[in-house]
């Protein structure tokens, strides 16, 4: 099998009520919505913001870019 273009141990999530009024049910349905104009505020730990297998590889895979005013990034510790 050819590896996810993406590190799917992430997920990127959108409430029920901004999916259900623009038929999201996937991230190429997510993609299309934002080159239309969509808005979205993604809220994400600075870690999926940053590593180049989370967020970037999202937006590579998927053909959509979110600018830094899309973005809240939130503090966290990293357990590991």
């Amino acid at each position: 099998m050819t590896p996810a273009p993406a590190n799917n141990t992430w997920t990127i999530a959108v409430r029920k009520d901004l999916a259900d009024k623009n038929h999201l049910q996937s991230l190429d349905d997510l993609s299309a919505y934002l080159k239309k104009g969509g808005t979205l505020k993604l809220a994400a730990s600075a870690e999926f913001i940053e590593r180049s297998d989370a967020l970037p590889a999202f937006e590579k895979a998927y053909g959509f870019d979110l600018s830094q005013d899309q973005l809240l990034s939130l503090a966290g510790e990293i357990l590991r």
